[in-house]
C-alpha cells in the first residue's frame, strides 16, 4: 500500500470520527440517570423530591410535568403522590426528537 493511500485512509477515518461526534446529537437518544429516587424506595410523606441529570438543556418528563435540565444537565424538584405503590415516569427528549425513558416505582406510606 502506497503512502499517499495511506495518508488517504487517515484522512477518510478522522473525517467519519469527527462526523459521527458532531452527529451524536442527532443519531442518539440523551442521557437520563435518576438520583433520586431509587427503585423500590419507601417515603414517610406524598411528597416526593427527585434529581437526576440529563444532557445540558434537555427537556425532562416528569409524570407529564415539564422540568428543564440546567447548563451542566442537572434537574431537580418535587412531586404530589398519591399513597400505595407508584411507578414514576421519567423522560428526557431532545430537540430532534430522540427520547429516552426510564420509571423508578416507589412506595409512598400512608398518612
Amino acid at each position: 500500500m502506497s503512502p499517499r493511500r495511506i495518508v488517504f485512509l487517515i484522512i477518510i477515518v478522522i473525517a467519519l470520527g469527527y462526523f459521527i461526534y458532531a452527529a451524536r446529537s442527532i443519531l442518539f437518544s440523551p442521557s437520563l440517570n435518576i438520583f433520586i429516587p431509587r427503585d423500590g424506595d419507601a417515603f414517610e410523606s406524598s411528597l416526593v423530591r427527585f434529581a437526576g441529570r440529563t444532557d445540558p438543556g434537555q427537556r425532562v418528563l416528569i409524570q407529564g410535568k415539564e422540568f428543564f435540565a440546567d447548563e451542566a444537565g442537572y434537574f431537580e424538584g418535587t412531586l404530589v403522590l398519591f399513597p400505595g405503590y407508584t411507578e414514576i415516569g421519567f423522560s428526557a427528549k431532545d430537540r430532534f426528537g430522540n427520547e429516552r425513558r426510564t420509571t423508578r416505582k416507589v412506595f409512598i406510606k400512608s398518612d
